[in-house]
Formats: structure tokens, C-alpha cells, sequence
């Protein structure tokens, strides 16, 4: 085995350490089956069916406070409940009945949701034939989503009901119960309905009798329709009524594909509405006012219009999801391109980004060398950016409240970033040679792999902080479809990548590095230094995050793994053959020892309880009941969000923050300074950051005593918060 190979397999360790390091908390994290959100039960009309007839059974489901359940069409967002049936003999079932639904509207997303109790109405077809007594256990695995305004939960369950053939009796209190969930279910009624397309738009006729009364409120006339990827949801909805007729109008999405027939459900008043069945034909809209049904759950009254001919889709406001017109995916898209960009400049990101710029330098090798070598770096960016984005994605869908830079709450995977600083640190000193991070001092040890490792190690580290443009993208993103979400992260990847694609792929832009020569040894050695740095302050936060006891533990696996990599460097300078053994077995004991590191504080004797009180007397801990009390008591707010680990947050709060002068001019004007620490994760400064459309920090709000919260810049500077409030 080459000493080449042996490199190539020592890294390899050491980085799949680090990502077993990564995988481990997130997969200790997953929902468990038992913690529902939305209780099911399963109703029989009767017990004891009587062969060859029909018994209706209602799954009853039980939304817990502040949760909510979906339609069969949930909208911009939501998700049908799905039941397999388990049958002991060959009955067979109706569609789901599903109750006249409420309308939400959240960042922009219509649903179609039950926010109270509902029950899902299905009729079993019982075999004709079996004798009284037969026993019939059915069961059934439900699957439906549980949402809150602010996360979503895919939860499942099984439950069961048993049923004996009898003569059908129905108990008077059953009897009234099922009426009762009868009542809720939407008509039918066989009225006549027509609809036709007028571009993009909808108009549907119904017959309505004049002498039927109307709820023309927020919570009266509102058509759900059944057809998912026809219609804007969370655009305004139009009614107008002539004689016997009700004339809707209903905005389309772009490249919508038109169905046969429209079916749905029309709600009239009080909850009451009937099942819509309707078929294409000649309609020609009346010559009067619409009354416009908005789609906004925020406005109280539906209002007038003096246009009718005025396009639908112009008061309809911006919506997000499966509905967006597409404009907002490409605004999400620039801003996470140039948020990508600007990473590179970033304070938290320059000691990676100077790794590859050695190796960049190089003048003398082939044209296609340097493009292969950029297309590499470029392919770890993307796939890092688009594995913590699908990473986030599947975390928020199990309900868990998590943001941007989640990866760096948990103390195993700020350990693994540490060690791994560490010895790259060691590497660029010369203490072992590792051909990723060379630096262009041996050209043939470079190497596809090594630019793809830098790249997905500089993205890694990169991510935790959020600049310009980028924090709103991916506010953005988390609203958007999944595939769409995705191409928000690929996008912030390929921002980051553009420099070294430029460099790689332009060659005049190359001929502005400096040329090869004895001082790129001396500047590889120089760059030590930083990574020594970022390792010390990984060091400092993982401290934070568990403890001086628990930092010892990371030092002693620091110096393990070097003490390994440094034999490992011994054998390589004398040519030995299966040099990476030391360094495999340094690495194996690390990761033996870095899975008993603690992920919380260690309490100790002299420490029994371990405190995170790190802001200054002036300084109040961030909670949303705070926010509400001191803005209810008429005192302007300054609020930031930081985290141990994101080095833009701490040089803002040295530079700008906490400084005497930002404390006098608060003092003079009344203000009050809020902090939410977001080093370990916390579900209300994640849920607040989503509700200010943010999913990373550094974020900072300024909110006075009379007026609109403020998002400011994510640099700060003295002079800026001097200003607050003029």
C-alpha cells in the first residue's frame, strides 16, 4: 500500500468519525410514535352490524391545544389522513366523509384545517352470510399530519374496534351521537353547478334559491376545492349572486391543468355548505360589484370592489408553498446565491476558505487540473449545503423546533469540528502530511478527494452564520416545497463555490494570485495559526455547551488523535509502509472516548448547579412574555440573538454591543436590551426567529415604545445603535 493510500485511509477515519459524530444526536432526536399530538379514537354506530348491511364508524380525532388537522385537500399545505384497514373477512369500505373544513392562513400558506375535534366518517360494508356471534376485530394504521402555525408532525398510529355480527341495534345515545357528526359533513344537495375558465380564472355558477340568506363574512361563503395544483389558494375569492344563481370566481395557478369537472365543497353559513360537482358550459358573469372573500383569517368582513373587471390575481396576497407564482423561489434563490457569496468574507469562514487558496496559487499545472480541482471543491460545498438543508427539512417535518446552524447545538459534532481544526492545524505546521490540505506544497499528492473534503469541511463550518441576503432566503425556503427548498440550499453552495469556480475555470483571474515559490511553505505554516484559532474557539463554545470537566475530555481527545497523526507523520517521512496505523488506532480511541462525552453540563462539587448567565447586569434573557410586558409598559426594546459558535454574533457584540458608549446612549433613552442565546437550541427563539421569517442568527430588532419592530443589519457598529430611537 502506497504512503498516498495509507493518507488517503487515515483521513478517511477521521472523517467519517466526525460524521458518525454529526448522524448520532440527530438520530437520538427522532419523534417518538406514543407523543401524539392529535389523539384518534375509532366510533362504531353499532356494535353488533347485522350481516350483509352497512355500519358507519367515525374516527374521531382530537386535536391538542393550539394543534390541527387537515382536510382532504390541505391546502398550500397539509396532508389527507391515510387509513390501511386490517379486516378478518372481505368487507369493504367507503370513501372518507370528511367534515365542512375552517381556512388558515399562515407566512402566506392557505390550509384547510380542523383546529377542534373532527371525525372522519367511513362506511363498512359488512358480507352477507356470516352467523350471528361472528366476532369481527378490525384494525386499522392511521397516518396524518399535526401541525402547529409554526412546525409540523407526520404522526401514525394503530387502533383497534370490535365488532359482533348482530341484528343492527343502534343505541339512542348513539343515534344522536352520529346525527350529530352528520350534521357537520357538507350536503348534498344535486344542484346544478357549471364552471368555466376566463384566463386565469375560474368562474363557477350554482344554483342558489333567492329566498336562501348568505354569511358573506370571513367565516360564511368560501369554496374548499377538492382538486389539489388547480387553484391559488391563498388568493381572494369573488361572489356575486343574481336570482337564483351564485357566481364565484376563483383564481388559477400558472400552467395549471384544467380537470373535467370541479369538485369541492361550498360553505354557506355557520359551518353549513353542500358537495359541488361541477361540469364545464357557457357562463356569462353579471354586470355588478363582487363582494370579494378574503383569504386573509385577519380581516373580519368580506368587502366590496367598484372594478369587476379587475384581475383577481392583483389583490391577492403573496403566498408561498404550492401556490407561490414562482417569483419568490427566484427571489429566494438570488438571496441565498449572494449570501453564499458574501460567506466568503465572513469572519467565521476565512481561516477554511485560506486552505484552498495554496492550492489555487498553483500557475503550473494543467488547464484541466484546475477546473477538475474547482468542479471538486465546488461538488463538497453543494452537497454539505444540501445536506444540512435536508437535514433541517426532515427535523422541522418531525415537529422538532430547530433552525440554520442546528448541527453546532449538540457538543459531539462542535467536538468532532474541533478536533478535526485541530489537525488540519497540525497538517499545515508539518507534523503529518495530508494531501486535502497540502496546500499546492506537493502537487501530486493533491487530488479530487482533497478538494471535495475541503470544500464539504469549509461549508460545514461556513453554514453556522447567516449574512446578508441569506438569513431571509432561508426563511424563505423553509415555506417553500421540499424541492424547492432544496434548490434554495444548492443555490447558497454554489454562491459559496463561485470564487474557486472563477479562479478554476477563468484563467486571467488565476494570473492575478501570486506565483509558486519557497514562501508558500513559510504562508502554509502561517495559516496554521488560524486553524489553531478556530480550534481554540470551538474549544471555548463546546466549554459552554458542557463544562470545564467535559472540555478535558476534548483536549485529551485532541491529544490522542494528534499523538497518532504525529506517528502517522514519523513513518511517513521515513517511507514506511501502512503508515496510517497509528493514526487508525489514535482515531478509534477518540471515537470510543468522544461517544462518553456528555452532551450537557457536568455538574461538579465546587460547580453543583451549572449556570449559562453570561449576560451583563443590563441585559435581560430573551422570552416572548418579556417582549409582550415591557412593549405593554410603553419601553423601547433593542433584542439579539446570538450563539456561543457564531463568530459574526460575538465580534458584533465586542465591536458594537458591549461597549460602554452602546450602554450609556440605552441607559439615556430608556432602552432595554434583551439576549436569546442559541448556543444549545432553544424552541422559543426558534419558534421567534420563524415568526420574524429568520432561521439562523445573528439577528437583531429594535422595537420602540410606539411603532413596528425594526430588523437591523447583521454587522453592527457603535454608531448604529447610538442612533436608536432618533
Amino acid at each position: 500500500m502506497t504512503i498516498l493510500a495509507s493518507v488517503y485511509r487515515a483521513f478517511g477515519c477521521l472523517f467519517c468519525w466526525a460524521l458518525a459524530l454529526f448522524i448520532y444526536p440527530l438520530s437520538a432526536a427522532t419523534l417518538s410514535d406514543s407523543d401524539l399530538h392529535i389523539e384518534p379514537q375509532f366510533i362504531a354506530e353499532t356494535l353488533t352490524p347485522k350481516a350483509g348491511t352497512k355500519v358507519t364508524v367515525a374516527l374521531e380525532m382530537k386535536p391538542h391545544q393550539g394543534w390541527h388537522g387537515y382536510w382532504k385537500n390541505g391546502g398550500d399545505a397539509g396532508q389527507e389522513t391515510e387509513i390501511i384497514w386490517h379486516f378478518p373477512y372481505k368487507i369493504k369500505t367507503s370513501a372518507i366523509q370528511y367534515p365542512i373544513p375552517e381556512k388558515m392562513k399562515v407566512a402566506g400558506l392557505m390550509s384547510y384545517v380542523y383546529q377542534h375535534d373532527y371525525r372522519l366518517l367511513i362506511d363498512l360494508d359488512i358480507p352477507a352470510g356470516l352467523p350471528v356471534g361472528t366476532a369481527l376485530p378490525i384494525s386499522a394504521q392511521l397516518n396524518w399530519l399535526a401541525c402547529t402555525d409554526t412546525s409540523c408532525v407526520p404522526e401514525t398510529a394503530e387502533r383497534h374496534l370490535l365488532l359482533h355480527i348482530g341484528k343492527g341495534e343502534i343505541t339512542a345515545d348513539n343515534s344522536q351521537l352520529f346525527q350529530a357528526f352528520r350534521r357537520a359533513l357538507p350536503e348534498t344537495t344535486g344542484r346544478q353547478a357549471l364552471f368555466a375558465q376566463q384566463q386565469n380564472q375560474i368562474i363557477l355558477k350554482l344554483d342558489y334559491p333567492e329566498t336562501e340568506k348568505l354569511d358573506s363574512t370571513i367565516n360564511g361563503v368560501w369554496f374548499f376545492p377538492s382538486q389539489d395544483g388547480v387553484f391559488d389558494y391563498s388568493a381572494d375569492q369573488r361572489l356575486l349572486r343574481e336570482g337564483n344563481a351564485l357566481f364565484l370566481t376563483l383564481p388559477l395557478r400558472e400552467k395549471a391543468s384544467i380537470p373535467s369537472a370541479i369538485t369541492g365543497v361550498l360553505r354557506l353559513k355557520d359551518g353549513k355548505g353542500f358537495l359541488v360537482n361541477a361540469q364545464k358550459g357557457n357562463i356569462s358573469l353579471p354586470d355588478k360589484n363582487p363582494v370579494i372573500l378574503t383569504a386573509s383569517s385577519e380581516e373580519g368582513q368580506a368587502k366590496t370592489t367598484t372594478s369587476p373587471q379587475q384581475n383577481t390575481a392583483q389583490n391577492a396576497p403573496p403566498s408561498v408553498g404550492k401556490g407561490h407564482n414562482g417569483k419568490l423561489l427566484w427571489l429566494a434563490l438570488a438571496g441565498a446565491f449572494l449570501g453564499g457569496l458574501i460567506l466568503n468574507i465572513m469572519p467565521c469562514v476565512f481561516p477554511i476558505l485560506s486552505l484552498k487558496a495554496l492550492s489555487l496559487a498553483r500557475t503550473h499545472a494543467p488547464e484541466k487540473a484546475h477546473r477538475l480541482e474547482a468542479s471538486a471543491y465546488s461538488a463538497g460545498v453543494i452537497m454539505v449545503c444540501l445536506g444540512l438543508g435536508a437535514a433541517l427539512l426532515l427535523f422541522r417535518a418531525g415537529g422538532h423546533a430547530v433552525g440554520w446552524a442546528f448541527q453546532l447545538q449538540y457538543p459531539h459534532i462542535v467536538l468532532a469540528l474541533m478536533v478535526l481544526t485541530a489537525m488540519i492545524g497540525f497538517n499545515l505546521a508539518g507534523l503529518f502530511e495530508l494531501p486535502s490540505f497540502n496546500g499546492g506544497a506537493n502537487p501530486k499528492q493533491d487530488s479530487l478527494l482533497g478538494a471535495f473534503t475541503t470544500g464539504a469541511l469549509a461549508a460545514f463550518i461556513a453554514t453556522p452564520c447567516t449574512g446578508p441576503f441569506m438569513a431571509a432566503a432561508i426563511g424563505v425556503a423553509l415555506v417553500l416545497s421540499p424541492i424547492e427548498s432544496l434548490m434554495v440550499f444548492a443555490g447558497l453552495g454554489i454562491g459559496m463555490a463561485l470564487p474557486f469556480l472563477a479562479i478554476g475555470f477563468v484563467p486571467p483571474i488565476r494570473k492575478l494570485l501570486p506565483r509558486p515559490g519557497a514562501w508558500m511553505a513559510t504562508m502554509r505554516h502561517i495559516l496554521a495559526i488560524p486553524m489553531f484559532i478556530t480550534a481554540l474557539w470551538l474549544g471555548w463554545t463546546l466549554g459552554h455547551q458542557i463544562g470545564t470537566d467535559g472540555l478535558i475530555v476534548a483536549f485529551g481527545i485532541c491529544l490522542i488523535s494528534a499523538t497518532g497523526l504525529w506517528w502517522t507523520g514519523k513513518r511517513q517521512h521515513k517511507g514506511k509502509n501502512y503508515s496510517f496505523l497509528p493514526a487508525a488506532i489514535a482515531i478509534l480511541f477518540s471515537v470510543v472516548i468522544g461517544s462518553f462525552t456528555p452532551a450537557h453540563p457536568i455538574a461538579s462539587e465546587t460547580n453543583p448547579k451549572v449556570e449559562n448567565a453570561k449576560d451583563a447586569p443590563e441585559v435581560e434573557p430573551f422570552s416572548e412574555q418579556a417582549v409582550e410586558e415591557l412593549h405593554r409598559q410603553k419601553k423601547p426594546l433593542f433584542i439579539y440573538f446570538s450563539a456561543d459558535w457564531c463568530l459574526t454574533c460575538k465580534v458584533n457584540e465586542k465591536m458594537a454591543i458591549d461597549r460602554d458608549s452602546t450602554r450609556q446612549a440605552f441607559r439615556q433613552k430608556g432602552i432595554v436590551t434583551l439576549h436569546g442565546d442559541w448556543t444549545n437550541g432553544d424552541p422559543e427563539i426558534t419558534r421567534f426567529l420563524s415568526k420574524m421569517h429568520r432561521s439562523g442568527i445573528p439577528l437583531y430588532l429594535y422595537y420602540p415604545a410606539d411603532g413596528e419592530i425594526q430588523i437591523l443589519p447583521q454587522i453592527l457598529t457603535t454608531g448604529l445603535l447610538q442612533n436608536l430611537g432618533k
